[in-house]
């Protein structure tokens, strides 16, 4: 691409507008990764709690479906936690090179507080996911083993 770029009679600075745009276009295509994941999580979990709210199981089939797509619900979340967790330790460990570095990001600090915020929210979806397990166990809907 240097090569291609000198031959061209362009200088290398064109190289470094179109490596940041490159940037630019992929950390778009994770924030739009990002949120498509949320948005298929939150439906998946709004038809959850209606599925819970409107009907309770009535069958040991019934309670064990139930059980298996909240069960399936919970791998899916961690599923994308553990992604966002990866892509906020690698963004941490960019800072820190950019820092030694002397430079400062303003953008990647605030990609990085909206992780934090994703995270957290996905980690409280969890914990409710498995208090709601609880409760039904608790209320008499667990399957025997």
């Amino acid at each position: 691409m240097t090569e291609k770029t000198l031959e061209s009679g362009k200088d290398i600075s064109s190289i470094q507008e179109q490596l940041k745009e490159f940037e630019k276009q992929i950390a778009e295509l994770d924030n739009k990764i990002v949120k498509q994941q949320m948005k298929e999580q939150e439906k998946a979990l709004g038809k959850e709690k209606d599925v819970k709210k409107n009907e309770t199981p009535q069958s040991e089939e019934e309670q064990l479906f139930t059980q298996a797509f909240a069960l399936d619900q919970t791998q899916k979340m961690n599923h994308v936690f553990k992604g966002l967790e990866r892509e906020k330790n690698t963004l941490e460990s960019e800072m820190k090179l950019d820092a030694n570095r002397g430079i400062y990001s303003e953008r990647k600090q605030e990609k990085l507080i909206k992780l934090e915020e994703k995270l957290q929210t996905i980690q409280e979806q969890i914990k409710e996911n498995g208090e709601q397990s609880t409760e039904e166990k608790n209320n008499g809907f667990s399957v025997p083993v």
